[in-house]
């Protein structure tokens, strides 16, 4: 009995939250504003992916590469054998580092700037029922630096396990010649596994540290521990 009525609470309290969150995004419809700014970044990120593409295939075609370069596509292990041939290898490396670069550098600084942004004015329009252009931009520009600290160690605490599993794998790659090449690959492709479930596990208790530079004024790893302790 106790139960069903503990239930019974825990859904009206839940159906009053949603309710009230839609009525205030109805009210107040700036508050998509962020999530358009999010979209945008998205773009220059794709953006920046495209540039790095065509710089690399304008230098090869200027360096006459660019036909034996497609061809190698085609051929089975075409990663490895194009990054062995220094001739591809010169181009291909420095232009992805810069893009890789590139797209980190934009997607960290962003998501500080729209994520607290976001959730300063979801605060704000949740205690002050009200939202103004002026207060989103006061949001973002607020605390853009720790939100953006805040998204680079959430995101490398949650993603760390995953990533490592995936770089053990490249690197027993080349070895898989030989049996003890092949037990090593073999081992870390579960790795791999187990770096998923670690980082959706983690993902899980992360989710709040975002919220919580905002809500308690903290980052880093002090609002990763809020997180946790919610």
């Amino acid at each position: 009995m106790a139960s069903t009525t503990l239930a019974g609470l825990k859904r009206i309290f839940f159906d009053s939250i949603f309710e009230r969150s839609y009525w205030t995004w109805r009210k107040h419809p700036l508050i998509v504003v962020p999530s358009m700014l999010g979209t945008a970044i998205s773009v220059i990120e794709q953006s920046i992916v495209t540039l790095g593409v065509m710089v690399l295939l304008i230098s090869l075609a200027t360096r006459g590469l660019l036909s034996g370069f497609l061809s190698q596509l085609n051929q089975q292990g075409a990663g490895f054998n194009l990054l062995q041939n220094s001739s591809y290898a010169s181009l291909i490396i420095p232009i992805v580092v810069l893009s890789i670069i590139g797209v980190l550098l934009t997607t960290i600084l962003g998501a500080g700037f729209v994520y607290s942004s976001e959730y300063g004015i979801y605060l704000e329009a949740w205690s002050r029922d009200k939202v103004s252009m002026g207060s989103i931009i006061h949001h973002g520009a607020r605390r853009w630096r720790a939100m953006a600290w805040t998204f680079f160690l959430s995101n490398l605490i949650t993603w760390g396990p995953l990533a490592l599993g995936f770089l053990l794998f490249i690197l027993a790659a080349p070895n898989a010649t030989s049996f003890t090449g092949f037990a090593a690959l073999a081992a870390s492709s579960v790795l791999i596994y187990l770096g998923l479930g670690t980082s959706l596990f983690l993902s899980l208790f992360i989710v709040y540290s975002y919220p919580a530079v905002v809500v308690d004024n903290v980052s880093g790893l002090q609002a990763i521990r809020k997180s946790f302790g919610v």
